[in-house]
């Protein structure tokens, strides 16, 4: 573990690194266990199965080597390199040599089971100072969590910024650094998992490396995302060639599915 007073990296790890907790603005209290699994390293390089102890919430991840069968109460799915997931828990891992993955448990949260990838390698929508971002798992409503795809290209200095909630998750490719707010500097290779707790002054670089860095960021909620009362479904429904309304008395009673989010307000 690599850390300073406000930012955290980890190269070697088997098992739950860190656990916060973010309030969001609905008052729900959202908690999010970063997993991490690798058996690269001497201490565990027999490390081939993990099951983690929680019965409700998701799994959000990403495998940044190797391969991983995961298995929760739908099956089982093989993943591999530059590969994401987001699956209900309780979920176990069973991995190969030469592997490394991130797995966040976040709760309360019933996610869509998702899978996707190979990451691409750039993200889709403009971010800042020249960098891009692609939202790989969305939220399924708003103020659900989400995985995204930061990409930094050659020479970066990033803006110094904050965020209202915890932003963790791994190096997937490239070399870079961040830079904290008392000046700390922390150089960030492949494989490594990171976590930034809310509010901290940061920034992403690559200036010294010369070369692109791409990195996978869990978010524990969102200020975007459908809501019951605007999503594509609904927003393209027309009557007379105006958005059906269904906040009236004819649409109000939906049969929707109760999630763990729900219940938690």
């Amino acid at each position: 573990m690599n850390e300073t007073a406000r930012f955290t990296t980890w190269t070697e790890y088997f098992g739950p690194l860190v656990t916060v907790e973010d309030t969001l603005p609905s008052g729900i209290v959202r908690r999010s266990t970063v997993y991490g699994f690798e058996n690269f390293s001497d201490d565990h390089k027999a490390g081939t199965i993990a099951n983690p102890p929680e019965t409700t919430g998701a799994f959000i991840g990403y495998v940044t080597e190797g391969n991983v069968a995961i298995t929760d109460r739908h099956g089982i799915i093989h993943l591999k390199k530059g590969e994401y997931f987001s699956v209900p828990a309780p979920a176990g891992f069973t991995f190969t040599p030469g592997t490394r993955v991130v797995a966040i448990h976040t709760s309360p949260f019933t996610p869509l089971r998702t899978f996707g990838g190979p990451i691409e390698p750039k993200g889709r929508l403009r971010y800042i100072d020249g960098c891009s971002d692609s939202l790989i798992i969305a939220p399924p409503k708003f103020e659900d969590p989400c995985l995204n795809l930061l990409h930094f290209p050659p020479g970066i200095h990033q803006t110094a910024h904050t965020h209202p909630s915890i932003r963790c998750g791994a190096i997937a490719n490239g070399a870079g650094y961040c830079i904290d707010g008392d000046g700390t500097k922390l150089d960030l290779l492949p494989g490594m998992i990171w976590i930034i707790p809310q509010g901290v002054v940061h920034s992403f670089h690559t200036a010294d490396s010369g070369q692109e860095l791409n990195v996978v960021a869990y978010h524990p909620d969102t200020d975007h995302g459908p809501e019951d009362e605007t999503h594509p479904m609904l927003n393209r429904t027309w009557v007379d060639g105006q958005k059906v309304d269904n906040t009236t008395d004819a649409h109000i009673n939906a049969d929707i599915l109760v999630t763990e989010q729900m219940l938690a307000l």
